[in-house]
């Protein structure tokens, strides 16, 4: 496994992901990956002032469906974390994985599909194989990928 850990701020970022740069350039960026044999497990924390996700094509305003939806993909996502609490790759991730449910609301908006760019469902994999989570908190302006 190794270990890929990237911060950056005081100054604007530009994704290569069609998802994250349908949001403009963020003012923050903090990413970690750990890989492992064929897998690995990516997690990031954007800022963006100003964005309007409802104007992306990709983001839809989180429903009381679609936040159940989010949640099983979160406790998907925490129990790789804590697989990892014992090791020591990804000590990076998990010392920095911060999320709270709790600021998960129906202001929000969310994005998911598999890695194929296919809807959750249409590919070759089950729904938590192989899945991109992006996340926007209206109230912080900050979007969460898992």
């Amino acid at each position: 496994m190794c270990l890929l850990v990237l911060s950056l701020s005081a100054c604007t970022f530009k994704s290569k992901d069609p998802v994250i740069a349908s949001l403009g350039r963020a003012m923050s960026v903090q990413r970690y990956s750990v890989s492992g044999f064929g897998d690995s497990t990516d997690y990031g924390i954007y800022t963006f002032p100003g964005a309007s996700p409802g104007e992306s094509e990709y983001f839809k305003p989180v429903t009381a469906e679609s936040e159940t939806e989010l949640l099983g993909y979160i406790d998907e996502f925490e129990q790789v974390i804590d697989s990892l609490r014992d090791g020591d790759e990804g000590a990076d991730l998990v010392n920095n994985y911060r999320f709270s449910r709790d600021d998960i609301d129906e202001g929000d908006y969310l994005y998911i599909y598999d890695r194929e760019g296919k809807p959750i469902g249409d590919g070759a994999y089950s729904k938590y194989d192989y899945y991109n989570v992006y996340f926007f908190d209206s109230q912080t302006t900050t979007l969460y990928y898992f």
